[in-house]
């Protein structure tokens, strides 16, 4: 059984993850960028959650969507910054980021 203070952690981290309208550059790769922005703005013009316009257009499933704003899936590195990484033609472009981010 998960403690007062997970289940209200959780419950904050569902709430960021569907309102903020940056969250949509997540969506990006599955629906493309013409379909986020035009999300983005209607969110913006609108005052609605990006999830629900999502949801409202039919563009995913409510699992998708949960699955795409996981906080983990948000916070994981992505299968392209872990090759440019671990790619030897890009290790001097990734290492100049690094050094020009720290």
């Amino acid at each position: 059984m998960a403690s007062p203070a997970s289940r209200q952690i959780a419950s904050i981290v569902s709430a960021f993850s569907k309102k903020p309208i940056g969250l949509v550059t997540a969506l990006d790769p599955v629906l493309g960028y013409e379909a986020c922005s035009r999300i983005a703005r209607r969110a913006l013009n609108e005052r609605r959650m990006v999830a629900d316009i999502v949801l409202g257009e039919g563009l995913l499933t409510e699992t998708r969507l949960n699955e795409l704003l996981r906080l983990e899936a948000l916070t994981r590195p992505s299968r392209i910054a872990m090759a440019a990484a671990t790619s030897p033609k890009l290790q001097p472009f990734v290492v100049s980021i690094i050094s020009f981010n720290a």
